[in-house]
C-alpha cells in the first residue's frame, strides 16, 4: 500500500495528479479574477495573477497531458521566459500581501519601497530577457540568484514584521500560507539540488501540496476579508438609516411647532376680533397676515423638493449597492449638510449672502454627484462686494437653480452650464441666474406633450419671498425673467434677474 502511494506521488507529473492540481489552481485563479471584475479590489487581481502565472510555469512539467504536444513546440520559448514569469508571480504575490493586509496603513515607507522593488524587478527581468534573446547570454539567471533572491528574502522578513504589526484578522492565515509555501518550496529546492530533471519530477508532488495548502490558507484569509467588508457595509447602511430617521424626526418636530404656532395665531386673532374695535381688528389682521406669511415662508424653507430628496437617497443607495462606500459616505455627508443648513435657517429672517452661496454650492454638488453629465456651475462676484456683510433672504435662490436644472438643463444632453452673477449697480444688489437649457417655451411644450399639468412654483415662490423681504426690511425688490435666444432665433436658455436695494 505504501509503495503504491509512493508511486502515485512520485509519478504525479504523468499520472494526472499534477494536472488535477493545476486544474484546481486554474479554477481558483479564474474565480478571483471574476471577483476582481465584480468588486474592483486590487488584491483579487494580484492573487489571480499569482495563481495563473504559477499554472503556466508548472504546465510544461506535466507529462502525457492533452497540452503536452502544443507546449513541446514552444519549449524553448517557455524556458527562456521562465525567470521573468517567476519574478512576475513573486511580485503579484507581494502585491497581494501588501493590499489585503493594508500594509500602507502600517508603514508607508515599506509600502512604497516594496512597490518600487516590484516595478523595478519586472522591468529589469523583461530587459534581461530581451538582452539574453539578442545576445545569447544568461544574465537573468545570474541576477536572479545573486541580486533578486537576497533582496526579496530581506524584504520578506521585514514584511513578516509589519504583517505581525498589522491590525487585521486575516494576517495569521496569510502567515501560515506564506510559511507553508516557503518551507516546502525550500525543501524541494534543497532535495532536488544536483539531481537530474527526471529525478526532480518525482519531488513536484511536494510543491503541489505546498501550493494547495497555501491556497487553502489564503482562501480562509480572503473569506475573512469578505466577511469584514460585508460587516462594514452593514454598519454603513445602519448609520445611513439612523441619519434618515433623525432627519425625519427633526422635520416632523419643526412642522408640528409651525402648525401649533399657526393655530395659536388664528385663535389669537379670533379672540381679539371679538373684543376690540374695527380699527384694532384691522391692525391685528395685518399683523396676523405678516406673521402667517413669515410662518409660511419658514415652512417652505424647511421643506425640500420630494423628488430631489428621493433622487439623492436613491443615489446613495446605488453607491452602497455598487460597493462605492467612499462615494456613498461623501454623498451622504453633503446631503446631511444641506438638510442641516435648511433646518437651521428655517426660522431665520435673513442670513449672509456668503452663507446663501455656500448652500447653493452644496445643492449643485449633490445634483452633479448623481448625474452622468455634470453641470458646469460658476459664480462671479464683483470685487467691491463682500458677501459676508450683506443680509440676504435665506434659501431665496435655491428654487431658481432647481427650476433651471429640472426644466432647462435636465432636458439637455451636453454642455450644461449654470451661472450666478452678483453685481452692484447704483444702490442695488443685482443677481443674475443664467442657464443654457432648452428654454421656457420648449419646456412648457414638452410638459403639454406629456400631459403634465403641474407647473413650476420656483419663480412664484421667489416672488413671494421677495415681497415679504421688502415689507419687513423696507427695501425695494424686483424680479425679471428673460428668454435667451441664439443668433438664428432658436432658444438658448433662460435668465432671471433679481434686484434688491442696498
Amino acid at each position: 500500500m505504501g509503495s503504491s502511494l509512493d508511486d502515485i506521488l512520485y509519478n504525479s507529473t504523468s499520472n494526472g495528479l499534477g494536472l488535477a492540481v493545476l486544474a484546481v489552481l486554474s479554477y481558483m485563479g479564474g474565480y478571483h479574477l471574476f471577483l476582481y471584475a465584480q468588486n474592483r479590489r486590487i488584491h483579487y487581481l494580484y492573487y489571480s495573477l499569482f495563481i495563473l502565472i504559477s499554472v503556466i510555469m508548472l504546465l510544461p512539467r506535466i507529462e502525457n497531458a492533452f497540452t503536452s504536444p502544443f507546449l513541446l513546440q514552444y519549449k524553448g520559448m517557455l524556458n527562456a521566459i521562465h525567470f521573468p514569469l517567476q519574478v512576475t508571480s513573486y511580485m503579484a504575490f507581494a502585491g497581494f500581501i501588501l493590499e489585503i493586509l493594508k500594509l500602507k496603513e502600517v508603514s508607508r515607507k515599506y509600502y512604497r519601497l516594496s512597490y518600487g522593488f516590484i516595478i523595478g524587478s519586472i522591468v529589469l527581468f523583461v530587459l534581461l530577457y530581451l538582452f539574453d534573446v539578442l545576445f545569447g547570454t544568461n544574465y537573468d539567471i545570474l541576477i536572479y540568484s545573486t541580486v533578486f533572491v537576497p533582496v526579496f528574502t530581506i524584504l520578506t522578513f521585514i514584511g513578516i514584521y509589519f504583517i505581525l504589526k498589522a491590525d487585521s484578522p486575516v494576517k495569521y492565515p496569510i502567515l501560515i500560507g506564506l510559511l507553508i509555501l516557503q518551507i516546502l518550496s525550500t525543501y524541494v529546492y534543497i532535495a532536488g539540488k544536483g539531481k537530474s530533471y527526471e529525478e526532480t519530477q518525482g519531488l513536484l508532488w511536494i510543491y503541489y501540496l505546498a501550493v494547495l495548502l497555501q491556497n487553502l490558507a489564503f482562501a480562509i484569509a480572503i473569506g475573512k476579508d469578505q466577511a469584514l467588508l460585508f460587516k462594514e457595509k452593514n454598519h454603513l447602511q445602519k448609520q445611513y438609516i439612523r441619519q434618515l430617521e433623525e432627519n425625519q424626526k427633526i422635520k416632523e418636530n419643526i412642522n408640528q411647532v409651525l402648525e401649533q404656532e399657526i393655530e395659536a395665531k388664528k385663535e389669537e386673532l379670533l379672540n381679539a376680533a371679538a373684543r376690540q374695535e374695527h380699527e384694532k381688528q384691522k391692525n391685528l389682521k395685518l399683523h396676523f397676515e405678516n406673521e402667517l406669511n413669515a410662518l409660511r415662508l419658514q415652512s417652505l424653507r424647511s421643506q425640500m423638493n420630494p423628488h430631489f430628496i428621493f433622487n439623492a437617497l436613491n443615489s446613495i443607495k446605488l453607491f452602497l449597492i455598487n460597493n462605492h462606500t467612499k462615494d456613498a459616505v461623501y454623498y451622504l455627508n453633503k446631503f446631511s449638510k444641506l438638510i442641516r443648513h435648511v433646518l437651521e435657517h428655517a426660522t431665520t429672517p435673513s442670513i449672509s449672502l456668503e452663507k446663501e452661496l455656500e448652500i447653493l454650492q452644496i445643492y449643485v454638488q449633490i445634483e452633479n454627484l448623481r448625474t452622468q453629465l455634470p453641470i458646469d456651475y460658476t459664480v462671479t462676484i464683483d470685487p467691491e462686494i463682500n458677501p459676508a456683510q450683506i443680509p440676504f433672504p435665506p434659501l431665496l435662490l435655491q428654487p431658481l437653480l432647481e427650476n433651471a436644472i429640472l426644466h432647462g438643463l435636465a432636458l439637455k444632453e451636453t454642455n450644461k452650464s449654470l451661472s450666478l452673477q452678483i453685481q452692484r449697480k447704483a444702490q442695488a444688489l443685482v443677481i443674475t441666474v443664467t442657464d443654457n437649457g432648452i428654454g421656457r417655451k420648449a419646456a412648457a411644450a414638452l410638459r403639454a406633450h406629456k400631459h403634465i399639468k403641474k407647473n413650476s412654483l420656483g419663480v412664484k415662490l421667489v416672488e413671494e419671498r421677495l415681497q415679504y423681504f421688502s415689507k419687513t426690511t423696507q427695501k425695494e425688490t424686483a424680479l425679471k425673467l428673460i428668454d435667451l435666444t441664439a443668433a438664428d432665433g432658436s432658444p438658448a436658455g433662460t435668465q432671471v434677474k433679481i434686484s434688491i436695494a442696498l
